[in-house]
């Protein structure tokens, strides 16, 4: 099942664009078997949706070259907003505008059009010469709704090229991973036991980006063992050849060789992140966006200060856990462990960077300041110390960066809270 999610998720565009060709092709086949009198329903048609042949190859003629013209264009536009995110945002938010489903969906409209025009051209013989046909009436509805889904491209267009509304949608898909993940780490508190069970290793049969790991297959090929496996790698990591990917321990010594590259493709690696699993992946996108608009070439501090801002909203409830292992619960005699990012690796990943690129800003290290009190307030004791060591990290850092005393003075005031809390 989770395979199948993850084709469906990085073929989403050949998916769409063939459903709308099918869409296509059952509407030629209804209409043709009605103009062919085969479903008799004509008779209880009114004439004005009916046209003669030649009137009725004109409008499908037309459109169809239309239909073309424009899928040209959007093709065009698509091309030009993805450089747009590219060289304004990071490389990595252009999927977020491919994977819009206007997107998707428009290009596929567009080119089941063009198929129903051609198809029903080619299937309008000399028998319809003298009948009155449906199949330009149909074209011309069919028209209708592809302008309509091109006002909606154009206004996801115009919406997606504001950058606040671009990152706004990267958060709001940032919030149900982590969401879900904040959810098996508060189900999960109990930690492995090491035992004196027979230990094998998965190791990694190629190299890629960890995507998956199909626990339930996991669970399926060790229903008849009884032990424990501890996944060692984390979604999203790159692993290489020959990695150990986990380790199982098991009762009886029976673990064969076949078995063991069976669970090894239970780990699916491929060639770039997703964000529907890894908490991490969307979090990274607003940090570059932060980091982009801080540097010298951009400079950039507001976009950036809304950043860190949603940085912090989404890092709050990872703060509120002090776990991190997760058991997967199945119905298996194995139990199996897969270890988190902690919210200390967390917040060192995400804002380390952040502090040295903008160590000379003190607009953007102020909102790094208020985005770590935010996070304190509703932190666990252990994960405040965490945000606390940080807050001394950018006293060192940016102290000797201010070259004002006022500037010093607004500093001093934002760690204020910090050392009040720790006294």
């Amino acid at each position: 099942m989770e395979q199948i999610k993850l084709f469906f998720y990085n073929h989403k565009s050949w998916v769409y664009n063939l459903q709308y060709i099918f869409y296509s092709l059952i509407l030629v086949v209804l209409v043709t078997l009605i103009d062919l009198r085969i479903i008799p329903v004509q008779e209880f048609l009114p004439d004005i949706i009916t046209m003669d042949v030649a009137l009725s190859r004109s409008v499908l003629t037309t459109l169809a070259g239309s239909l073309l013209t424009i899928t040209t264009f959007t093709f065009s536009t698509i091309l030009v907003i993805l450089n747009m995110y590219a060289s304004s945002f990071t490389l990595r938010v252009v999927e977020n505008f491919v994977n819009i489903k206007i997107t998707m969906k428009v290009l596929g409209i567009f080119i089941g059009g063009f198929f129903y025009c051609i198809t029903t051209l080619i299937f309008m013989q000399d028998f319809f010469e003298h009948q009155h046909l449906i199949a330009g009436t149909v074209a011309i509805i069919y028209s209708i709704v592809c302008i309509v889904y091109f006002v909606r491209f154009v206004q996801a267009v115009l919406k997606n090229f504001q950058g606040v509304n671009l990152i706004y949608d990267i958060a709001e898909e940032a919030k149900v991973v982590i969401a879900n993940e904040v959810e098996k780490r508060s189900a999960s508190l109990s930690e492995m036991i090491q035992d004196e069970h027979s230990c094998f290793p998965i190791e990694s049969m190629k190299s890629g980006y960890l995507g998956i790991i199909d626990i339930d297959r996991i669970a399926s090929l060790l229903k008849d063992h009884e032990g424990f496996i501890d996944i060692k790698v984390k979604i999203g990591e790159f692993i290489g050849e020959e990695t150990i990917l986990a380790q199982i321990h098991i009762l009886k010594n029976d673990i064969t060789e076949e078995n063991i590259e069976k669970l090894s493709d239970c780990f699916i690696l491929q060639d770039k992140k997703i964000s529907i699993y890894n908490y991490r992946y969307n979090l990274t996108k607003l940090q570059e966006i932060a980091l982009r608009a801080i540097s010298p070439g951009i400079n950039d501090p507001n976009t950036a200060i809304h950043c860190i801002n949603k940085i912090g909203v989404l890092l709050l409830p990872l703060s509120q856990v002090n776990s991190y292992h997760i058991k997967q619960e199945k119905d298996t005699s194995v139990e199996i462990f897969y270890s988190s990012h902690s919210f200390e690796e967390d917040m060192e990943y995400l804002y380390v960077p952040l502090i040295e690129y903008a160590k000379t800003d003190l607009s953007v290290i102020q909102s790094i300041l208020r985005s770590f009190y935010m996070i304190r307030l509703s932190a666990t004791t252990r994960n405040r110390k965490v945000i606390d060591k940080l807050a001394k990290h950018i006293e060192q850092k940016v102290d000797d960066s201010l070259s004002t005393d006022f500037e010093k003075q607004i500093f001093m005031r934002e760690l204020e809270p910090f050392k009040l809390e720790q006294a």
